[in-house]
């Protein structure tokens, strides 16, 4: 009789996670990412979340930030999290072969940030990327370039036209970094542009 029981009570347990896997994968995140353990990479995410929210790099529920866990997972920021309310609840564990080219970025980088800076895409919606003009700027950015969500995406940040922008590093404040550094470089790139337009 107890084996009988125990066998529909797992059945039933089997059936309940096949009817909710979101559910299920959302209160197995929680857990996870509330241990001390994680408190470090919670903390680290938030920071960069944050940075990524005031310097009006994305909207705050359409950017996001993510981290390589091992060859095969990352963590990221839940699709829609609010990025000025990231804690255990707001982040994903997912994994690298995602279609995403956020997370995709981590099979070949540490951290990635994504974002919709206004002015790289206006140059991106120009076939155009940011001048060099500040040294120090250009070099935290690395390099910036065009390019498609579908190829390997390198060091540096490249502006994906039509869907946002993509910077990658050792760790998400550099990816953060590169993301305010091309975006400042983007915006004096706008402002020479119109200035010449109105001198000529």
């Amino acid at each position: 009789m107890k084996g009988l029981l125990r066998r529909i009570m797992r059945r039933s347990v089997d059936r309940a996670v096949q009817m909710q896997p979101r559910r299920v994968d959302r209160i197995r995140n929680d857990l996870l990412y509330a241990a001390p353990s994680e408190r470090d990479l919670v903390a680290e995410i938030r920071r960069a979340a944050e940075r990524l929210l005031a310097a009006g790099l994305a909207p705050a529920t359409l950017g996001a930030v993510a981290v390589r866990r091992s060859d095969k997972s990352a963590t990221r920021t839940a699709v829609g999290a609010d990025l000025g309310c990231i804690d255990n609840r707001a982040l994903d564990t997912v994994p690298i072969d995602d279609s995403d080219p956020l997370v995709a970025a981590l099979a070949f980088h540490e951290a990635a940030a994504w974002g919709l800076p206004p002015m790289l895409l206006a140059l991106a919606e120009q076939h155009r990327v940011p001048e060099p003009v500040v040294a120090s700027m250009s070099e935290a950015a690395g390099s910036i370039r065009l390019g498609v969500a579908t190829e390997p995406l390198p060091e540096g940040v490249t502006v994906i036209r039509g869907m946002g922008v993509l910077a990658v590093g050792d760790d998400v404040g550099t990816a953060v970094t590169r993301l305010e550094a091309a975006e400042f470089l983007a915006t004096i790139t706008v402002h020479m542009s119109d200035r010449s337009w109105t001198d000529g």
